[in-house]
């Protein structure tokens, strides 16, 4: 990795994502918040902000502190999580807006569930108040909405639920803060050979073995999931670094060469686009059946192979991916704005009335 990469990457990244975890936020002696952590890192937010660069932080820390405010043991069972979730985001929302307001910072509280992400109306519903914050000028502060969240549907880290807002909101850069330096070799707990992985260009079934079993004292600190989280957003067209938070200015020692991480290079456009389900907020199979469904309906109207696949992308909730279909379209010589909607017949336009299926003409694509 070059000595100015990191500085270089963010420089010119115009929207960024900062996650960050329990173990940065919350104080291990008092189980509290970390304020002079906190407070650190918020004037590094406005030195971004000062740039004109939009900032999100997605931020863990609400079932910690909940379990503090109520007396609970560590071994919570569901309702006990969802009680001190609830609790203590109150308690989470509140520092982050005092401690950002005292540098001149507007924060919005967000709790998203994984069916905000992968419900076509509520993914567009929540991407809109996202960017219109950003518009505004206010830092959304998410956090997964653990009182409604169970153990069979959730993100089940906020790593993951970062790389899904990335996705959603078109982001440059997703940084994953956390007690780690980054994607080691092997685990440093455990070998003196261990080196850390400073670039990662494909992330290939080697590079997630690296990470080790999820259940090992290697994967404490999170890095299954922040591999599985660097691919979601990689392949949404977002550069992912995952770097250790605990210094009181992360980004400055970044920025400055004074400590490394590991950075995951963002997918080509082209090779995205060929490996859709990984872009696509729905699983594979998913995925395939509706391709399959939509390319019934469609293929016997349109009578071409090419048209059938670009409105099947269509479907497909991923910003960069619609970016990417008017393109193909005008290499095959039609407006895509203009003709796509005279090439569906009002019979099968009525048949999407659901905004879960209906193709989008207009906004998005402006």
């Amino acid at each position: 990795m070059e000595n100015n990469q990191l500085k270089q990457l963010i420089d010119t990244s115009s929207r960024i994502i900062l996650k960050v975890g329990s173990s940065l936020l919350i104080n291990e002696n008092n189980n509290d918040i970390n304020y002079h952590w906190l407070k650190n890192f918020s004037k590094e937010i406005q030195s971004l902000t000062d740039k004109k660069k939009q900032i999100m932080i997605v931020s863990s820390g609400s079932v910690a502190l909940g379990r503090k405010q109520l007396n609970l043991v560590k071994n919570l069972s569901l309702d006990e999580k969802q009680a001190a979730a609830a609790v203590g985001q109150i308690h989470l929302s509140h520092a982050w807006k005092e401690v950002l307001k005292s540098f001149n910072l507007e924060s919005a509280q967000i709790l998203l569930a994984p069916d905000d992400t992968e419900t076509r109306r509520k993914h567009l519903n929540a991407r809109a108040t996202l960017l219109k914050l950003l518009q505004l000028n206010v830092i959304p502060v998410i956090n997964e909405n653990d009182t409604v969240s169970t153990d069979e549907i959730k993100f089940g880290d906020n790593d993951r639920l970062a790389a899904r807002v990335a996705q959603m909101c078109e982001v440059d850069l997703l940084i994953l803060f956390s007690d780690v330096n980054g994607l080691f070799s092997e685990d440093p707990n455990k070998s003196k050979n261990s080196e850390l992985i400073k670039e990662v260009t494909n992330i290939t079934h080697d590079i997630e073995m690296m990470a080790g079993p999820s259940k090992t004292s290697f994967s404490n600190g999170g890095m299954v999931t922040k591999i599985q989280a660097s691919k979601i957003a990689t392949n949404a067209g977002c550069n992912v670094i995952i770097t250790n938070g605990k210094s009181d200015n992360p980004i400055s020692r970044l920025i400055n060469n004074v400590q490394y991480g590991t950075l995951f290079f963002k997918v080509a456009l082209l090779s995205a686009i060929a490996s859709l389900s990984l872009c696509s907020l729905f699983p594979p199979p998913v995925l395939i059946t509706s391709a399959i469904f939509f390319e019934s309906r469609i293929s016997t109207i349109c009578g071409d192979p090419l048209l059938t696949l670009l409105i099947i992308l269509h479907f497909i909730p991923c910003p960069r991916i619609y970016s990417a279909v008017p393109l193909v379209a005008h290499s095959v010589k039609f407006n895509f704005k203009s003709s796509f909607a005279s090439l569906i017949p009002s019979s099968l336009w009525e048949s999407f009335k659901d905004i879960n299926a209906r193709p989008f003409i207009g906004s998005e694509f402006e």
